[in-house]
């Protein structure tokens, strides 16, 4: 399964994506507001990789590499993911260099519209630290609303989220609950 936006091509992240991912995961600026910090090596973007693949095998989605259409330049990672209480969360992050471009907008908003209508769940979240000023205006941009603050892995967060379009007699258009 792909997604695709006017200017993004989104799809599933294979083992050979790790060295192009690895100048996204492995950039202490782009992970700053990441509960693991940055990745170390390659071989820490091909685990989390592999993690992936086992997350898109048991749901049926999970993170996806971002490439730009107009040239399949790999620019970052973007999808959904189940959180441990089972919540749904939307991830997005982006090589430093494409950043103020609006392409993490343009692919949070592709999944979040994928996520509602295909996926049918009913709500997406986004675990943001509030000092993360990108990402809250990237949410923001997409619709969240910021709820609840809470703790995420020992970090404080505001738990940002969307919930599903009413249909026209009311009621919530998606029921999947994961």
């Amino acid at each position: 399964m792909e997604l695709n936006t006017p200017r993004l091509t989104m799809r599933p992240i294979i083992p050979a994506d790790a060295v192009a991912l690895f100048e996204t995961l492995g950039d202490p600026h782009v992970m700053r507001f990441s509960v693991a910090g940055a990745h170390q090596s390659v071989a820490d973007t091909a685990g989390w990789i592999e993690h992936g693949i086992r997350h898109q095998s048991a749901h049926g989605f999970a993170m996806y590499a971002v490439l730009r259409r107009c040239d399949g330049d790999i620019v970052g990672q973007c999808g959904l993911e189940v959180l441990a209480d089972g919540r749904t969360e939307i991830g997005y992050r982006l090589r430093r260099d494409q950043w103020g471009r609006g392409y993490a907008a343009e692919a949070a908003k592709a999944w979040l519209d994928y996520g509602f209508s295909t996926l049918r769940l009913s709500r997406i979240v986004a675990m943001i630290e509030p000092g993360n000023r990108r990402s809250i205006r990237v949410a923001e941009k997409i619709g969240m609303q910021a709820g609840a603050s809470e703790t995420f892995h020992g970090i404080p967060v505001i738990a940002y989220f969307a919930e599903a379009p009413a249909t026209p007699d009311g009621a919530r258009s998606a029921i999947r609950t994961e």
